[in-house]
C-alpha cells in the first residue's frame, strides 16, 4: 500500500509543480541525528501536500546544504551528524531519462566512481547510494526536486545487514531503522507521516523492538530479531551460527 501511496503522490506532486520525477525512493535511511532533523524540520516544511489529504506522500531529497539553512534558520532538535543526511539504494525507482544520464556521466568521468582519502593508499569505489542521487540532482535542471523521497518508507534495512564499508556500524543501523519504524508507524499513516509528539533520544522499549516482527524477514533476520527483543543486543550472524553450532 505504502508504495502506491509514494507513486500516487509523487505524480500528482508532478503534475502540479511541473517538474519531473527522475528517482523514487521506497526505502531509505539515515543517522539518528540525521533523521531526527529532517523529520522535525525539513518533511514537515517541503513534504508534498495531497489534495486528498492523505499524508502518506512525499518530500524532496535531502542534501547537507538543506541542514545548514534549517540551522541557521532555527530549526528546531537539529543536532546532525556528520555523513550524508539521507542514504540508501535498496528501493528505489528511477526513470529511463534519469539512468541514462548516470551512465552518460560515468562514461565521460569514470574516475568520479573512485574517491581517495588523504592517508589512503589507493583509491576505492563510492557508494553507489551517493552516486545515484548526486547524478541525478546534477543533470537535471531542477536539482534535488527531481528526487522525491517517501515519508512512509515500504522497505527498511534488514537487521544486521553486513555492511561492506562500514561494518562497526551495522548495530547504530539497526537503531536508525527502529527509531525510523517508530517515527512513521502505521499509527500515524492517516495523520502526518510522522510522530511530531516524539521526544525520546532512545527506542529501548519492547514495543519498538517488536515492530521488527511487522518486516517480511528471513529465518535468520527473525532469530537475530528475537534476540534482540529477548536480551536488548544485537548480534551479527556470525555470532547467530556461532550460538546454533555450540547448543547443537
Amino acid at each position: 500500500m505504502r508504495i502506491w501511496n509514494t507513486i500516487e503522490a509523487s505524480k500528482e506532486m508532478e503534475e502540479e509543480t511541473g517538474v519531473s520525477c527522475h528517482l523514487r525512493y521506497y526505502g531509505w535511511l539515515g543517522s539518528r541525528p540525521n533523521l531526527r532533523a529532517v523529520y522535525d524540520n525539513f518533511v514537515n516544511i517541503h513534504k508534498f501536500q495531497k489534495a486528498d489529504g492523505d499524508k502518506r506522500t512525499v518530500f524532496p531529497y535531502v542534501v547537507n546544504t538543506d541542514i545548514d539553512e534549517m540551522k541557521l534558520n532555527g530549526g528546531d532538535n537539529l543536532q546532525k551528524a556528520g555523513g550524508t543526511p539521507l542514504w540508501g539504494a535498496y528501493a528505489y525507482w528511477i526513470s529511463a531519462e534519469g539512468h541514462k544520464a548516470i551512465i552518460s556521466s560515468l562514461q565521460k568521468d569514470v574516475g568520479s566512481l573512485l574517491w581517495k582519502g588523504k592517508r589512503m593508499r589507493c583509491y576505492q569505489v563510492k557508494p553507489v547510494d551517493k552516486i545515484i542521487p548526486r547524478k541525478v540532482a546534477s543533470y537535471f535542471s531542477d536539482g534535488c526536486k527531481h528526487i522525491h523521497v517517501a515519508t512512509h518508507p515500504a522497505f527498511f534495512r534488514a537487521p544486521m545487514l553486513t555492511s561492506q564499508i562500514h561494518s562497526k556500524w551495522d548495530a547504530a543501523f539497526c537503531s536508525s531503522t527502529e527509531f525510523q519504524m517508530k517515527r512513521c508507524d502505521n499509527v500515524y499513516e492517516s495523520s502526518d507521516g510522522c510522530d511530531e509528539n516524539d521526544e525520546s533520544t532512545e527506542v529501548n522499549n519492547d514495543e519498538e523492538k517488536l515492530k521488527w516482527r511487522r518486516l517480511w524477514l528471513t529465518a535468520e533476520e527473525r532469530q537475530i530479531v528475537e534476540h534482540r527483543i529477548e536480551h536488548g543486543l544485537w548480534i551479527t550472524m556470525a555470532e547467530l551460527k556461532e550460538q546454533a553450532q555450540n547448543a547443537s
